[in-house]
């Protein structure tokens, strides 16, 4: 029961800070990861100046301000992840433009009956469809953004591509170290009101800590799979390319496997969003911070 009110306190809290943020006249033009925090932080110190000054414990305090950044980073990562989809599809509709001048070119020399012109332009049309539900999506999450970092929904924030993981990220990591600073940090291994339950606690945590460390691993691993595949794509279109500039392959098989090139370079970016993402809830764990706790 108390821990449910704790958190009963926790959504309280945010909603309390989503509407007082939306009056705020500080505008925010761009957005990138690594300032997500220490502006949530910022707002969050003048809600409990303002608002809720001598009502909150520190663990309370910190933990809503964790609650808060870790949100605001999955709608920042929500919104990366929406512009690779838009982008994907959008590299499909270029792929099957290019195709439709093929098979109009085809008509003209007597060659095709036109159907398959149809097919092509009812494909991209599903395809614009599918670009303007993602459009959606991506305008949504850009007004959560806005209201979490206190200003009008409307607002045309550019919300900026995280950097490049680090290639050495497994190496800087030193989990025993880690561990042990997340277990020490961890709100719940230290509740007093759970004091019966510290070895429990300690137990879940570290638990938790395990899955999310070996998701870096996986994330990297994955990363390493994709950068090898977009090798040997490009060894491919230099290969389709050279032959196709000779007349040695129809142009069509040449745009296929461009198409593939492109597509593989965004799930090599993909890869990357996954890898900073993982690295982001680990250095949460280590702040003894566990994000997602619903199974906690």
């Amino acid at each position: 029961m108390k821990k449910a009110a704790g958190l009963l306190i926790v959504i309280i809290l945010l909603v309390q800070i989503s509407v007082t943020f939306a009056d705020s006249s500080d505008e925010i033009s761009q957005l990138k990861l690594e300032e997500i925090e220490p502006l949530i932080l910022s707002r969050n110190a003048e809600i409990y100046a303002n608002n809720w000054n001598g009502y909150l414990t520190t663990a309370q305090r910190t933990l809503l301000d964790y609650t808060v950044i870790w949100k605001a980073q999955q709608l920042y990562f929500s919104y990366n992840d929406f512009q690779l989809q838009k982008k994907e599809l959008q590299n499909r509709i270029a792929f099957l433009q290019e195709q439709l001048k093929i098979e109009e070119i085809k008509k003209n020399s007597g060659l095709t009956s036109g159907s398959d012109q149809i097919n092509l332009n009812s494909q991209i049309n599903d395809t614009n469809i599918q670009i303007m539900n993602i459009d959606r999506s991506i305008n949504k999450t850009r007004e959560k953004l806005n209201l979490m970092l206190g200003q009008d929904t409307s607002h045309d924030l550019k919300i900026e591509q995280p950097p490049e993981p680090d290639k050495n990220l497994l190496l800087g990591i030193n989990y025993v170290m880690d561990i042990t600073k997340g277990i020490n940090e961890s709100l719940n291994v230290k509740n007093e009101e759970l004091i019966f339950n510290k070895q429990s606690e300690k137990k879940k945590f570290e638990l938790a800590f395990k899955q999310c460390y070996q998701n870096v691993k996986d994330r990297c691993e994955d990363l390493q799979i994709e950068l090898g595949k977009l090798a040997e794509t490009s060894k491919k279109i230099s290969l389709y390319l050279a032959e196709y500039r000779q007349g040695l392959c129809p142009k069509s098989d040449y745009l296929n496997e461009k198409n593939n090139y492109s597509n593989q370079e965004l799930k090599v970016t993909k890869a990357e969003l996954e890898v900073t993402k993982a690295h982001i809830a680990y250095s949460w764990m280590v702040r003894g911070f566990i994000a997602d706790q619903s199974d906690y």
